[in-house]
């Protein structure tokens, strides 16, 4: 049996684990597995210079429409950051014939496999909270990503929950996933001067955050968690 990958972006850490935990289910089950790997489809690549020719790596993807295939797996998460619904479905129409299963996707009458993208987050929050913790702020991710909104609701249902005061307008900054988001976690950080704790909706948000409170001589971890 071969099995297509359809991924994006494979120097990245999340899609090198997903390929490693596929790689050592193929192994175990004996199945072949080929990556078919692009970059972010749909992507407005003039708004990033060093990405400015990645679309055509997108060409790859036709590749799975191949008749050698015997199934694929479809993580959409970073192939269509990007897009939005409309573009989403039409990316995986051109795939409808092929047995295939989505990663980080859901459609109604296909096999998915998604991301939990609340529990590890609200435990997080809680451990800070029952530690004293009161006032929070939130740089999520892209506002037509599933996970981000996810991540979002997750946090204002906390907020909401221990009636903590909470402005969406100020408390809460869209970021991006892997794209440079420094601005929005300076502007995050200017509008909480006096949060105890800031939440990043990945370890890439994470970084910038990091980089915005070494600006205002912020600790993170002992002036602010």
């Amino acid at each position: 049996m071969l099995i297509g990958i359809i991924i994006g972006g494979l120097v990245e850490e999340y899609s090198d684990y997903i390929c490693r935990g596929i790689e050592e289910a193929s192994k175990e089950h004996n199945v072949k597995c080929v990556a078919i790997p692009g970059k972010y489809i749909f992507m407005d690549y003039e708004k990033d210079f060093q990405n400015k020719y990645g679309y055509c790596y997108n060409s790859l993807f036709s590749y799975g429409m191949l008749s050698c295939f015997d199934g694929l797996i479809i993580e959409m998460a970073s192939v269509t950051m990007f897009a939005d619904d409309k573009q989403k479905e039409q990316f995986v129409s051109i795939f409808e014939k092929i047995p295939h299963v989505f990663v980080s996707f859901e459609k109604k009458n296909h096999s998915s496999v998604t991301i939990d993208n609340k529990a590890g987050l609200n435990e997080g929050l809680e451990y800070m909270y029952n530690n004293g913790a009161r006032s929070f702020a939130m740089l999520g991710g892209p506002e037509n990503s599933v996970d981000a909104v996810e991540r979002r609701e997750c946090f204002e249902s906390f907020m909401a929950r221990h009636s903590l005061p909470y402005n969406p307008d100020t408390g809460y900054e869209h970021g991006s996933f892997f794209l440079d988001c420094s601005e929005e976690a300076d502007r995050l950080i200017e509008n909480n001067k006096n949060a105890d704790v800031f939440v990043g909706a990945n370890d890439i948000i994470a970084k910038y955050l990091y980089g915005a409170l070494k600006k205002v001589n912020r600790i993170p971890g002992k002036d602010v968690s």
